[in-house]
């Protein structure tokens, strides 16, 4: 639509008179002031058409805009506002696993701790029962030296040298070791 101002109908009525008017030919031939101004005006008329229709294209995009991005609009805040209730929800949980992986954590080196204290201690125990064994075995194995000694004096038959040797002197203490009171009064 085309507005129509008044400066516009006086130029247009202006114009119209001078085409009217008798000489109207001689007129145009020459510049006139009045044809300036109606020259003027048509220019204007056209400019403010080209403007009316840029503003009535520029509206109808902004319309659009303003319905289509409302509706967007309007979506993306609703999705936005689930997504932070799931990200909260989410946040939550993780807090909370975080708060029970920490205690097992906690849990576990006390284990761990504990398991290398009982560590320690198993290795100091078998280190203790290794030096006992092997004093054990250095003893039995004197002892049996000696019951193969005093076997083979035996089979000799040199019973009165076998008892004043130092291995008769060991079989004695291991004998009396293991010999009640009574009987260690004899092997004495």
């Amino acid at each position: 639509m085309v507005r129509r101002t008044p400066l516009f109908a006086a130029g247009a009525a202006m114009a119209s008179l001078l085409a009217a008017a008798p000489g109207a030919d001689a007129l145009s031939t020459r510049v006139n002031p009045i044809r300036k101004v109606v020259n003027l005006l048509q220019q204007m008329q056209q400019k403010v058409s080209q403007e009316g229709e840029q503003e009535k294209e520029l509206y109808e995009r902004f319309e659009c805009w303003c319905t289509s991005g409302s509706k967007n609009l309007a979506e993306s805040i609703a999705a936005a506002e689930e997504k932070i209730e799931a990200l909260g929800a989410e946040l939550k949980a993780s807090a909370e696993e975080k708060a029970k992986l920490e205690e097992e954590l906690k849990q576990h080196k006390a284990d761990r701790e504990a398991a290398v204290k009982a560590m320690a201690e198993a290795s100091g125990i078998r280190e203790r029962e290794a030096a006992a064994y092997a004093k054990l075995k250095a003893e039995h194995g004197a002892n049996a030296a000696a019951f193969e000694k005093a076997i083979g004096a035996l089979e000799r038959g040199m019973a009165g040298a076998f008892l004043q040797s130092y291995s008769a002197d060991v079989l004695r203490k291991f004998a009396q070791q293991g010999a009640s009171e009574g009987h260690r009064e004899l092997l004495a």
